[in-house]
């Protein structure tokens, strides 16, 4: 995004600029990388991280998180974003921090086995972790669950989603 290619190493964050120059953020190991369009999002251990579009280094300020751990990151259709923590998932408002809600019962995945998001066309937000354990959480916190034997992989964590304009990958 913002014309660069990002790309998360276990040292840190690099952006590849247009013209073949590197800028390097050391933010430690790096998880994931997220853009909501107005942010680079950074889940990474220790500490979790944004980058404005100046390319200036803005640590997440999840104190007031159930949990500190981020192990996933995404957006809604309305531009709030969505972390994935060791207590469930957290709504905030992507420009005040203001946490909007907290869902700590999601059925069959435990909120630290979480490690993928991702949402849908439709506002869902899919939820991938541990175990192939897939589950899509709509709009009203209405949730479905896919069941484990239909996947070729089997028991495979879900690592990512990549969803379509017809389909949802994982």
């Amino acid at each position: 995004d913002f014309g660069n290619v990002w790309i998360g190493t276990h040292s840190g964050i690099m952006k590849w600029k247009p013209n073949g120059d590197f800028d390097t953020f050391s933010t430690g190991q790096n998880q994931e990388l997220y853009t909501d369009g107005n942010f680079i999002w950074s889940e990474n251990t220790p500490g979790d991280f944004r980058i404005d579009q100046a390319g200036n280094l803005l640590e997440i300020p999840s104190d007031n998180f159930p949990a500190q751990d981020i192990n996933g990151i995404t957006s809604d259709l309305d531009g709030n974003i969505w972390f994935a923590t060791d207590a469930g998932l957290v709504l905030i408002d992507s420009s005040t921090f203001e946490i909007l809600e907290i869902v700590t019962d999601i059925p069959t995945i435990n909120p630290s086995f979480i490690r993928a998001m991702a949402t849908g066309v439709d506002n869902s937000i899919w939820i991938g972790g541990y175990f192939g354990t897939i589950v899509r959480m709509d709009e009203n916190q209405n949730f479905e669950i896919f069941q484990l034997d239909v996947f070729p992989f089997g028991s495979s964590p879900v690592q990512s989603f990549f969803i379509d304009s017809a389909t949802v990958w994982a």
